[in-house]
């Protein structure tokens, strides 16, 4: 066990304001965590460690990726109950998640829906497993819901199955429900089938920004936009970027070549000192 600091966010009025500086006594993470898996309480990865088959998580577990470590999760992460991962200052703490078959690279199994999953920091990869979510449910033709996955912070890239079948980026496995999905802050990358419903989907769920969401999002393709008009953001859907809202990035972010960013008249985008955006596309 170890004292170990990690960025907490911080709501006010049910808003995200920031994140503070906090401090929690954390089990080390080790390669027998693949045998026993991850129940209730907290756990800090320090250095490389390398999870040699996929590990289950049990109860309300959370997760503090130190500045510079290196955890790969081969098999993926299993959430059916809740997984809340921090960073540190930096966020240079890195994970990677790949799902075997019909498994979410962080979520489900087989035909199961995810759990509750949040992300505050960190430089997190997922990769579903064939016809599973990147992040979100695992699955055969319509059973891997999304479940319920935020994310408030970090730089978060989420492929759908490696496959080539028809699982969701961020949301539910093939056929399945998107699940309800609140991205408020971070760099987010959705390859693939984007965020919500995965492919053959009969609905995509929900997905929201919060009301003064700063994220920086890239998606093939979002299921739900019927909350669009409350949008706050950057957020691209396809090649085509708008801004919504008046955001403040708080990441590094890239225009991508090949991908337009529109800012309309009566919206804001505002980059502080220290922020950068690179722009590799229009604008």
């Amino acid at each position: 066990m170890v004292d170990t600091s990690y960025q907490k966010p911080v709501f006010e009025s049910g808003k995200l304001t920031g994140f503070e500086t906090a401090s929690k006594v954390a089990t080390v993470v080790t390669e027998a965590d693949a045998d026993t898996g991850w129940s209730d309480g907290w756990y800090v990865v320090n250095g490389v460690v390398n999870l040699p088959s996929r590990i289950t998580v049990t109860g309300e577990v959370h997760l503090i990726l130190t500045d510079g470590c290196n955890l790969t999760a081969n098999g993926g992460i299993n959430v059916n109950s809740s997984l809340t991962i921090y960073g540190q200052q930096n966020g240079t703490g890195t994970l990677t998640a790949k799902g075997g078959s019909t498994q979410a690279g962080i979520g489900g199994n087989d035909n199961e829906t995810s759990g509750t999953i949040t992300i505050n920091g960190g430089d997190i990869t997922a990769r579903g497993g064939d016809n599973g979510a990147g992040i979100g449910g695992g699955g055969k033709l319509g059973y891997g819901d999304g479940g319920n996955i935020t994310i408030n912070g970090g730089s978060v890239i989420a492929n759908s199955d490696m496959y080539g079948g028809n699982g969701a980026s961020i949301g539910g496995g093939r056929g399945a429900n998107g699940g309800n999905i609140i991205i408020t802050g971070g760099y987010v990358t959705a390859n693939g089938w984007g965020i919500g419903a995965g492919g053959e989907g009969y609905s995509g769920g929900s997905f929201s920004t919060g009301v003064n969401g700063n994220a920086f999002i890239t998606a093939e393709r979002i299921s739900d936009k019927s909350n669009q008009n409350n949008w706050s953001g950057v957020i691209f859907v396809g090649d085509e970027g708008k801004v919504y809202g008046s955001p403040e990035l708080k990441e590094d972010a890239t225009i991508p070549n090949g991908k337009t960013l529109t800012i309309e008249n009566d919206k804001t985008l505002t980059i502080p000192s220290g922020v950068t955006l690179t722009n590799n596309g229009k604008v």
